[in-house]
């Protein structure tokens, strides 16, 4: 008859501290090696993490985004005869110029730019016809004295 060796509760416990002590052992290691050697950034292995850590998104031209958006407002039915435009005004950023017939027309016009271009900043540089234009003052009119 076989016998078959069973171990001993002891021997389990010393097993279990000694892959606890070797886990913290390799954890403390690896925390010393980085603070000493730094992040990796050059060379072969440098390139790779980096296009792990970072997707690849290829830069759109500020004008190219600017046109997208103009176009998208050329298609909105009520905002087509506004003749709104969107020029680029730096880096990610367009800004929407143009008259609208109330402040609710703007707003729309701002949502309709900005599902566009998400992920540019869109500022409204949109005026409202008959609260801009009321105290405007006319070039060229005689002043009174």
């Amino acid at each position: 008859m076989r016998r078959l060796s069973v171990r001993s509760s002891d021997s389990l416990a010393g097993d279990l501290v000694a892959t606890v002590t070797a886990l913290g052992v390799g954890f403390a290691a690896g925390f010393l090696t980085a603070g000493l050697v730094g992040p990796v950034r050059r060379g072969p292995l440098g390139g790779l993490v980096g296009r792990f850590r970072r997707p690849a998104v290829r830069p759109v031209s500020g004008g190219a985004t600017a046109e997208r958006i103009t176009t998208s407002l050329a298609a909105d039915a009520d905002l087509a005869p506004l003749g709104l435009s969107a020029l680029p005004a730096g880096r990610g950023q367009v800004e929407l110029h143009g008259w609208v017939p109330s402040r609710s027309a703007g707003v729309r016009a701002m949502r309709l730019a900005a599902s566009a271009a998400p992920t540019v900043e869109v500022t409204s540089r949109l005026r409202v016809r008959g609260e801009d234009d009321r105290h405007a003052p006319t070039h060229g009119a005689p002043r009174s004295a």
